[in-house]
């Protein structure tokens, strides 16, 4: 077997070749790039000509190296950098670091240890597609909510009337208030006719709340700033079309998903279980894989370890503890 160790940057990678012997047959640089990947492979297929014999260990799980490598056929483990950090102190006490020291040690770690990890496992396309889509939508609402945030903040500064007005401060019907009133003034200026109408426009659902709501945006407010008004609006108009651009990639993000797990044959089994809504069940179909090939977990343990739900004990002389 060779091990190669690999301490991943963003434009450059640090590599360790060493076999089962503990020899280190080569250690150098390589960019990040079709030049440095071609020469990794050139080094690998001096020392070891078989793809499948050659182990890689790496401290991520994603990017365009860990893809080619897969590609190329090698078997690849990436190791939590915890793991690696505490590997490292059989070698190291001093806590020195260098990128080809980790490189060396993640090789070595594969010449001592690789019976305690799972090679990665490259999914069906639907499955890895799934997956990317499920991160990237988390990631969106995120922005989302930071964008919702900010636009309270904004209101709290020259606009509290707008706040708490109606039950979500994201929902369409704020969002619409906000862009037909988009300042104090004219809000106050607007009468309970133009007031209602706009309700109905919206179709709210609660017109017998009219009038309290008129009376809400009519009641004394503090007055900020002139200044502030200005500035305030045009910084909510940037947030509010911010908003509704995350909101449009959003469902455009939510239509994709379903239309993958329509095609994936796991997921009618996991709409059945009890408690799981649209969000949940793309996630654990993606996190699961495929029924018959490619499983990722080879009991219901590992996964329990993977959701943080597996008991943990702690223990030293008469102490003992267990969480999660």
């Amino acid at each position: 077997m060779l091990n190669v160790g690999i301490d991943w940057a963003s434009d450059h990678h640090d590599v360790c070749l060493t076999n089962d012997s503990a020899q280190t047959l080569a250690a150098f640089r390589i960019a990040h790039g079709s030049q440095g990947f071609e020469r990794l492979h050139c080094v690998i297929s001096e020392h070891q000509p078989e793809p499948q014999e050659v182990l890689v260990a790496l401290e991520t799980t994603r990017g365009l190296l860990v893809h080619d490598l897969l590609r190329s056929g090698y078997r690849v483990y990436a190791i939590n950098p915890k793991a690696v950090s505490r590997y490292k102190d059989r070698y190291v006490v001093s806590k020195a670091k260098t990128d080809s020291l980790d490189a060396s040690c993640l090789a070595h770690l594969l010449r001592t240890d690789r019976h305690r990890f799972k090679p990665l496992v490259l999914l069906p396309e639907d499955y890895r597609l799934l997956d990317r889509f499920c991160l990237d939508l988390r990631k969106l609402v995120d922005d989302r909510t930071q964008i919702v945030n900010q636009i309270n903040d904004c209101l709290k500064e020259f606009y509290p009337q707008a706040l708490g007005l109606f039950y979500k401060p994201a929902c369409a019907i704020s969002i619409a208030f906000l862009q037909t009133f988009s300042d104090p003034n004219t809000l106050l200026a607007t009468t309970k006719c133009r007031f209602r109408a706009f309700l109905k426009e919206q179709n709210y659902p609660y017109l017998e709340k009219a009038e309290e709501l008129f009376g809400k945006i009519h009641a004394p407010a503090p007055q900020a700033d002139p200044v502030i008004v200005q500035t305030g609006k045009i910084r909510l108009m940037a947030l509010l079309d911010q908003f509704l651009a995350v909101r449009q990639h959003q469902k455009s993000y939510e239509q994709r998903i379903r239309a993958v797990l329509r095609k994936v044959p796991e997921s009618k089994l996991i709409r059945t279980l009890p408690g799981l809504g649209g969000r949940l069940v793309p996630e654990l179909v993606a996190v699961l894989g495929p029924r018959q090939s490619h499983r990722r977990f080879d009991s219901a343990r590992a996964l329990s370890n993977l959701a943080g739900c597996s008991p943990i004990t702690q223990a030293s002389g008469k102490w003992r503890t267990v969480r999660m």
